[in-house]
């Protein structure tokens, strides 16, 4: 179950298709994903991070 997500670009609510595949669980805390706060993500106590975004990767730019 997720814990967070990343907001899109500013975009600070949940997108439709999260909201159905979430049914009656409770909706991810959206955190900031231009500059995160890394305090406020480890205080989620997330089992895994996961970083997807090729503006991010050196490579992806190539």
């Amino acid at each position: 179950m997720p814990v967070a997500g990343a907001d899109w670009f500013g975009y600070a609510e949940l997108r439709g298709w999260v909201k159905d595949r979430l049914g009656d669980r409770p909706a991810p805390k959206l955190v900031q994903s231009f500059e995160p706060k890394f305090e406020q993500i480890a205080a989620l106590k997330p089992d895994l991070i996961l970083y997807l975004n090729s503006a991010g990767s050196p490579t992806a730019r190539r």
